[in-house]
């Protein structure tokens, strides 16, 4: 059986690979829910090709597939959105393109999550023609809001039956059991002017695509008198990462960064950062967006939150390595009631919301800025001795030829919506891990290897006769 499964696969390749560049060509990022909607409905109608049932749920907000039978339910928990691709000059192709290069395909959402959930799509595919016996049921679970607020699987959660156990392949391998927390935390400054209104002035901040990347770039208006805003324009001139236009009595800044899932800070270069670094010296009016700027000056380079307090020396929770909390500024807007500034921390026991609630509320003292939490999950933590994993952790050993552990993932995913559900795949040690990053790609060859690795495990737990819940 486990060979014919395996054939099957590799006679699929090729229609897994134009089924993920047509799927990768629908710009299915997060708020644009008309393409995240044709997203859903893509994969739904590849689903019903197959011969598998296919339903969308909660106003095509959530999208199930399921096949099989018995008394457990296996979990697979994936999403069709995607985060923004950033700077499109940054690419080497249209990030909407699903160009293949060198045994890559390029795109947004290739590695998160588009690729593994065709490739999950294939195993359940694969197991519908060659398990004619199931003893349990399979409900691959499409989410369209997990780049951003969570709103999708939340609901889901809330009015229909989940899953035994499962997993979600958005992440790497081996089986991650352990996931940082995850916060998004608002700093804003009103517009009210703080002392006089001087010529010399910023109007203007914004910078970064979403919570959860680190910003590539960032941009800054500033009005003010001639001699001052040529003197700033030849200072940005002398700084290989900022970038200056001339406008009419006034000047617009970028600073240039790198992109990176802001699970991991030195991954990327945050722009936000830069842009501040700049702007703090100069002698603007006080204002809010002056205050903002100097506010993140006071907090620049700090991703492990030594100076917010969150800083702790040991890196192991209840014997397991969490390694460290992380803070990083990822999004910045001006808006007509002043400026807002996102935080996105991955938090590590024993920091909670009342730590960082006081922790932000200290920092801001001697500032003019108000705080709240935007959104807020506790770490994760799964039992390894769950019989489910050691299935999994048995396909992972044979496929790739490494040992199995139990790993820390420094994202988060839906892992944490459900209880007995852990991250795994698709990428592989050694693996570059592009997400969130311009020129997003994914290795095929990596890719068929993860395919291989969720059928044989989906495989085994639907034909077993134990309950493998534990």
């Amino acid at each position: 059986m486990e060979r014919a499964l395996l054939n099957r696969i590799a006679l699929a390749q090729e229609r897994m690979v134009r089924d993920l560049r047509d799927f990768v060509r629908i710009p299915s990022v997060s708020k644009d829910r008309d393409q995240v909607k044709a997203a859903l409905a893509f994969y739904l109608d590849r689903a019903r090709q197959m011969g598998l049932k296919a339903r969308s749920v909660l106003s095509d907000r959530v999208g199930v597939v399921e096949w099989g039978a018995g008394e457990e339910t296996v979990g697979v928990l994936v999403h069709a959105d995607v985060v923004g691709p950033g700077e499109r000059s940054e690419w080497p192709c249209d990030p909407f393109e699903g160009m293949i290069a060198e045994d890559r395909v390029f795109g947004r959402g290739t590695v998160d999550d588009k690729g593994p959930a065709i490739s999950v799509l294939y195993a359940l595919d694969a197991i519908r023609a060659v398990c004619p016996d199931p003893r349990k049921r399979v409900q691959i679970i499409i989410g369209t809001q997990e780049e951003t607020e969570w709103s999708d699987i939340a609901a889901y959660a809330a009015a229909y039956k989940l899953p035994d156990y499962g997993f979600t392949p958005d992440g790497e391998f081996p089986i991650a059991n352990r996931e940082k927390g995850y916060v998004d935390v608002e700093v804003s400054f009103p517009s009210a002017e703080i002392g006089g209104i001087e010529e010399y002035r910023l109007q203007e901040l914004s910078g970064g695509h979403g919570a959860n990347s680190i910003p590539d770039r960032a941009r800054a208006t500033v009005r003010g008198p001639g001699q001052a805003l040529s003197r700033l324009k030849k200072r940005c001139e002398a700084i290989s990462f900022m970038e200056s236009e001339a406008l009419v009595d006034g000047l617009r800044l970028t600073a240039k960064g790198r992109s990176a899932h802001s699970s991991l800070p030195h991954a990327g270069v945050n722009a936000i950062e830069r842009l501040c670094e700049v702007l703090a010296t100069e002698p603007f009016a006080p204002s809010a967006l002056a205050e903002a700027v100097r506010f993140l000056d006071a907090h620049r380079e700090d991703p492990y939150g030594r100076r917010w307090g969150l800083y702790r020396l040991e890196d192991l929770v209840e014997g397991q390595y969490f390694d460290h909390t992380t803070i990083v500024p990822t999004r910045i807007e001006t808006k007509e009631g002043g400026v807002a500034i996102t935080y996105n921390l991955r938090t590590v026991p024993p920091v909670d919301r009342r730590q960082i609630e006081a922790a932000f509320r200290e920092r801001l003292l001697g500032f003019y800025g108000v705080t709240r939490i935007l959104d807020y999950k506790d770490p994760l933590m799964v039992n390894p001795r769950y019989p489910f994993l050691e299935v999994m952790a048995r396909a992972y050993e044979e496929v790739s030829g490494l040992p199995n552990s139990y790993r820390l993932a420094y994202g988060t995913s839906y892992a944490k919506a459900m209880d007995r559900f852990v991250s795994w795949g698709p990428l592989f040690p050694g693996d570059e891990d592009t997400a969130h990053q311009a020129g997003e790609s994914l290795s095929i060859t990596s890719w068929m290897n993860a395919t291989r690795i969720y059928t044989l495990a989906l495989a085994r737990m639907v034909s077993s006769p134990d309950y493998l819940r534990g």
